[in-house]
């Protein structure tokens, strides 16, 4: 739901889910959420004065700029440090190797679900098949990380930087990559021995103004994302489902388009200049 700037003073939304919403600017003083599914929510410049939010599920959310004044958020679920869940980054990625290279006989897989890595520098390193589900990863460095098969649903990614990344298969669903520089990344299918094609999924995630200039981005899943500025130019975007993305603005220049799903995708504004649109898509809903 689309909640920007609503008066929502002392209102009772305890339990609700409101996984997604888009609160900015919003007051929510006094407000009871007790308990609610704030998931993927944005809060930038809510106004949350002495508002109830034990128990609330913030995973996900976006909360720069918010003014929590009184609220007590103690009991509200949220992010993590590596040091509070007990390890070290390097110990992570050495138990993922190992659980790699054993197939699942040794080591531990990662998992960095809700755990702040802002500004981390995870360049080129192996994080196939990690969990990353609701991590924080702002103005981080992973160009050429190897993150296919990879959960990052939910992840605020703001400007991180993923410049060459492998993100074959990798899952980004409500993911926030606002202005991330991710030129040159691998996001086609991943084609594993005996299965279908695992498509790269950016479903509802929010890209806008990313910049993804000469990326493979076959056939990967876009619908409903916030693409709106974002510098496509000479990207491969065959086949991919681009349906209700917006597009606004959009730099598609030389593009790739062939037989991608564009229905009911706002193009205002986008440069589309020598893009191959064969056999795409484009009615409007």
């Amino acid at each position: 739901a689309d909640l920007r700037g609503s008066e929502l003073v002392r209102a009772n939304l305890s339990h609700a889910d409101m996984s997604g919403c888009n609160l900015l600017g919003a007051n929510l003083s006094e407000a009871d959420l007790t308990g609610a599914v704030l998931q993927g929510a944005v809060l930038i410049g809510a106004q949350l004065h002495a508002t109830r939010l034990d128990k609330a599920d913030l995973v996900g959310a976006l909360v720069d700029e918010v003014n929590f004044n009184t609220t007590d958020l103690r009991q509200a679920r949220g992010l993590r440090t590596l040091q509070q869940i007990g390890t070290t980054i390097s110990e992570v990625l050495e138990q993922h190797h190992l659980f790699l290279i054993s197939n699942g006989k040794s080591g531990t897989r990662a998992n960095l679900s809700q755990v702040d890595l802002r500004e981390i520098d995870l360049g080129n390193v192996e994080l196939y098949a990690a969990v990353l589900r609701a991590a924080v990863l702002r103005r981080a460095s992973l160009t050429g990380a190897r993150l296919a098969m990879a959960d990052l649903s939910l992840v605020d990614a703001r400007t991180v930087d993923l410049c060459g990344a492998d993100l074959r298969g990798a899952k980004f669903t409500r993911a926030t990559l606002s202005g991330a520089a991710m030129a040159g990344v691998q996001a086609q299918p991943m084609l594993i021995l005996g299965m279908r094609p695992w498509p790269t999924d950016f479903t509802n995630a929010r890209l806008r103004g990313a910049k993804l200039r000469t990326s493979n981005l076959q056939s990967a899943r876009l619908s409903r994302a916030d693409l709106g500025g974002a510098d496509l130019s000479g990207t491969n975007l065959g086949g991919a489902d681009l349906s209700e993305a917006d597009l606004g603005g959009a730099d598609l220049s030389g593009a790739d388009l062939s037989g991608a799903d564009l229905s009911g995708a706002n193009l205002s504004g986008a440069n589309l200049s020598g893009a191959n649109l064969s056999g795409a898509n484009l009615q409007q809903k």
